[in-house]
This record gives C-alpha cells, sequence and structure tokens, in this order.
C-alpha cells in the first residue's frame, strides 16, 4: 500500500470521528483545501478520504459546494470553530508517514551515490540517529534497498558497493537503450516553452563555461535525464532508467574537476543537440542525440573514476571499508 493510501485513511477515520461524534454538524461544507491546511498534506489523500466519506454516505458530494455532512441543510462554518478535533495520534501518524515518504528516497540517493567509490559499510544505528528516525524505520529502508541490489546484508553488517567497470557500463547501456525511447514516449507531453528555456540555459552555460558555478552542471542534467527523459508515460520504464541513474550521478560532480575544459564543452554541446532538436520538433533526432550523448559519456566517466577527479565523501552513517 502506498503512502497516499495510508494518509487518506488518516484523514477518512480522523474525519469519520469527527462526524461521528457530533463534532461535525450535519450541514457543515467540507472543503478540500482547509482540511489539507489543517493536515499538512497535499488535496489528494484528502480528496480520496471524502470521496471515501461520500460512499459511505456520512457525507454527500455537491456540485460547486464541495461536500457536505449528511442529514442538514447546507452551511458554512471555519473548521477550527466548528469543534473539529484532530488527535495527537493522528497528527503523529500523518508525520511520520510523511516524514518516511520523504526519508526513504533521500537514502536511497545517499547511498547510490556513494556506490563508484568503493565499498562502504553502512551503520542502521548511525542511519537512524543521524535522521532522528527508529531504528526500525532505518532497518526497514535498508531492507527495501536490499530488494533492489543496492546494499547487501552479510553477518548482521550492511554494505553498498562497489560499482565495477562492468556495472558501469551495464548501467550506461542501459541507459542509452531505455533514455532515447523514454524521450520520444515524453515528447508529446512536453511544454515547449519550457524545452526552450532548457536549451537557451544550456547556451548560457556554454557561454561560460570556463566559470560555471557549482551546481550549473548539474541543472543541465536534470533538465535533460530528468525533467524530459523521466516525463515518459511508461512509469515501469522511468523507474527502470531512474535506478540505472542513481549510482551515477555522483560521478556527473568529477565534471567540476573539467570546468572551461574540452570535455565539458562537448557534454554541454551534446545536450544542446538534444534541445534543440526537441525545440525543432524532431522527436528521432533528438532520440539520437541523447543515445550518442549517453555513449560518449561513459569513456569520461572511466576516465574521471580511475584518475580519481572526483571527490567523493560518505554520509556520516557509512565509513570506507579498506
Amino acid at each position: 500500500m502506498n503512502e497516499r493510501i495510508k494518509l487518506s485513511s488518516i484523514v477518512y477515520d480522523t474525519l469519520k470521528w469527527n462526524i461521528e461524534t457530533r463534532r461535525l454538524t450535519p450541514g457543515l461544507i467540507l472543503e478540500v483545501a482547509p482540511i489539507a491546511r489543517i493536515f499538512k498534506l497535499s488535496r489528494t489523500p484528502v480528496l480520496a478520504a471524502l470521496k471515501a466519506l461520500s460512499s459511505a454516505r456520512l457525507v454527500e458530494e455537491r456540485p460547486h459546494r464541495g461536500f457536505v455532512v449528511s442529514g442538514g441543510k447546507p452551511f458554512r462554518q471555519d473548521l477550527e470553530s466548528s469543534g473539529f478535533a484532530l488527535p495527537s495520534a493522528a497528527t503523529r501518524s500523518v508525520a511520520m508517514r510523511n516524514w518516511r515518504s520523504q526519508f526513504y528516497p533521500l537514502v536511497e540517493r545517499e547511498i547510490a551515490m556513494c556506490l563508484p567509490f568503493g565499498c562502504f559499510s553502512i551503520s542502521a544505528t548511525s542511519l537512524a540517529r543521524e535522521y532522528g528516525v527508529s531504528r526500525t524505520i532505518a532497518h526497514e529502508t535498508l531492507v527495501r534497498l536490499e530488494r533492489l541490489g543496492l546494499v547487501r546484508q552479510q553477518r548482521a553488517r550492511w554494505f553498498a558497493g562497489p560499482l565495477t567497470d562492468t556495472d558501469l557500463r551495464d548501467h550506461y547501456e542501459m541507459r542509452w537503450l531505455l533514455e532515447p525511447r523514454a524521450l520520444q514516449d515524453a515528447a508529446p507531453l512536453l511544454d515547449p516553452g519550457a524545452i526552450f528555456t532548457m536549451q537557451q540555459r544550456a547556451v548560457s552555460c556554454l557561454e561560460r563555461v570556463a566559470e560555471l558555478e557549482e551546481g550549473e552542471f548539474d541543472l543541465l542534467e536534470q533538465d535533460l535525464h530528468e525533467k524530459i527523459v523521466l516525463r515518459c508515460r511508461n512509469h515501469q520504464m522511468a523507474e527502470t532508467i531512474r535506478r540505472s541513474q542513481l549510482p551515477l550521478m555522483a560521478i556527473n560532480y568529477s565534471f567540476r574537476s573539467y570546468r572551461g575544459s574540452k570535455v565539458l564543452r562537448k557534454a554541454i554541446l551534446e545536450h544542446m543537440d538534444v534541445l534543440t532538436a526537441l525545440v525543432a520538433e524532431d522527436v528521432a533526432k533528438a532520440a539520437h542525440a541523447l543515445e550518442a550523448h549517453l555513449r560518449a559519456s561513459l569513456p569520461v566517466i572511466r576516465d574521471a573514476l580511475a584518475t580519481g577527479s572526483t571527490q567523493w565523501r560518505p554520509p556520516p552513517y557509512m565509513e570506507r571499508e579498506k
């Protein structure tokens, strides 16, 4: 069950209790936005909860009036002054589920980004302490990462890496096979104005290649490989691509060592080839340029790792193995 369903269940149970205990008066109009603010959630789980309450006939869905507590003439009143109560248990549950939904992808990214740089041991206790979560949540997170193959457990200890040269090539092969196809799938969904902005950003970076600020090349990478490629409608393909991108993210920091060099200039030009083709609505040409860019990136990354031009430090809960 995903986090959104769990959150909607908490909202549902809380509103149901308020209705059944008559804290919410029959006829009271319930609007999505105010409820979302009280729970500190997006509107999606709140709307799902209200629709479930409508199915249970505890509220009625009214055109242009949102939802109304069943059994009374519709009226408006501020929810906080209506008698609505948010039990502390519900508040804690929402906070915990929200934090879990943020905690897992954060740790997934941090661990994946260490893989190319050696073998690391991971302390579940230190992970829990670092982020102020329970050891249970830390352990659950590591188990999920184990299923993805990002970490492994040996004699009650957790390890990540190393990413071998074969692993590196396999990830890039996966990307140059799938990312062009994903770009073609995503193309009809892309905003032409946003693509033009990305192209102009690449042009600007090329003009200032010797003075690029920290993170500017990373933003170019996000434009192409996340905002465009991962927009594809095939969610299984997008997730497979994302998992192959993860271990390679940190290596992009190596381009900072190449600032102003032919290597960085060439990489930006390759990005521009893709974006310029998309601006011209030549999707096939853009896909071909993307494949060429990914194929050309592999030897550059290999060189960066072999020469040690990338400096990477693990997060505090990881230690490099000798």
